[in-house]
């Protein structure tokens, strides 16, 4: 099963509405396409709870891959 395909559910995030101010998710060292889905279906969750997502491409994306992932995901904030 690919990670992207694990549904995400309110329960999964225990820290949505908890005291952490920032989320790090690991990708890289799979297609780039499945970090894009990943980091969609997270911020969908987290989103709008004052949360910060934090990706980290963990030398495993190439520059071109970086860049498509900011370009495909702008409603993730990046910071």
């Amino acid at each position: 099963m690919k990670i992207a395909e694990i549904p995400i559910y309110q329960h999964d995030l225990p820290v949505k509405n908890g005291p952490y101010p920032r989320l790090q998710v690991k990708a890289g060292g799979r297609p780039v396409e499945l970090d894009i889905e990943t980091i969609r279906k997270v911020w969908e969750q987290i989103g709008g709870s004052g949360m910060r997502l934090a990706v980290d491409g963990n030398r495993g994306w190439t520059t071109r891959d970086a860049l498509r992932v900011s370009r495909e995901c702008p409603e993730t904030p990046s910071s």
